[in-house]
């Protein structure tokens, strides 16, 4: 991974590297990722490729904080997450 101009670069046809570091996301400084990947990539976060978002070379992905919390509806009844 590369910090270039703000932006946290990630090679995601690349094993990433366990660097024993971690930092939160906060309200104001959202995690930026910019993809170098020229096509075929993608970026989910829940596991499951087939609601995948396409995350080819020039995208710009903004992970934040929500403004809302979602609830998970399930057959046992809602549940906050």
């Amino acid at each position: 991974m590369n910090k270039t101009k703000g932006c946290l670069i990630a090679n995601f046809a690349t094993v990433p590297l366990k660097l024993g570091q971690s930092a939160l996301i906060e309200p104001d400084s959202p995690l930026q990722l910019g993809s170098l990947m020229p096509e075929n990539g993608v970026i989910f976060s829940d596991g499951i490729e087939d609601d995948y978002l396409q995350f080819n070379a020039g995208c710009i992905a903004h992970i934040g904080i929500a403004d809302i919390q979602g609830q998970l509806i399930s057959q046992k009844g809602r549940q906050r997450i």
